[in-house]
């Protein structure tokens, strides 16, 4: 028995007949636009919307990651499949790994350059800060001289 994977989404490979779910742009912002709701939590928004969210997003990945590994054991228990099959499978994770490390390496550069945005609002706030201790110095030293 030949199993032919077919890439669905960035992040996952599988077997045709399983289900894949998307879910909506915005997820735990509010009700969807779909015309269903994700329930009472997730409607309402906030920080509790997004970590229902969070952890439904974590549920998928492990059950992404138990059903990708019951299929590695298979495909590499299995002695009917041919060699051309196998090299098949293991391309088809090279393929996954790379489109994970470019997925990181964008993570990566967003945060970076979020980085040098801060660094940049940090110092302007830091010379406004200086330029406002400056203005009180001088202000109370009006002050004093109205005093002698």
């Amino acid at each position: 028995m030949a199993v032919r994977l077919y890439h669905l989404t960035s992040r996952l490979y599988v077997p045709v007949g399983w289900g894949v779910r998307k879910l909506a742009d915005g997820a735990g912002s509010g009700a969807g636009a779909g015309g269903g709701t994700g329930g009472s939590i997730r409607d309402a928004g906030g920080a509790l919307g997004k970590r229902a969210v969070a952890q439904e997003e974590q549920y998928f990945r492990k059950l992404e990651r138990e059903q990708m590994e019951k299929l590695r054991k298979e495909l590499h228990d299995s002695p009917s499949l041919s060699r051309e099959a196998k090299l098949n499978a293991y391309l088809d994770r090279i393929c996954s790994h790379e489109e994970h490390i470019r997925d990181h390496q964008q993570e990566a550069d967003f945060h970076r350059n979020l980085a040098l945005t801060h660094q940049a609002k940090l110092e302007y706030h830091e010379n406004q800060i200086h330029q406002h201790q400056a203005a009180v110095a001088k202000l109370q030293d009006e002050i004093r001289k109205f005093g002698a």
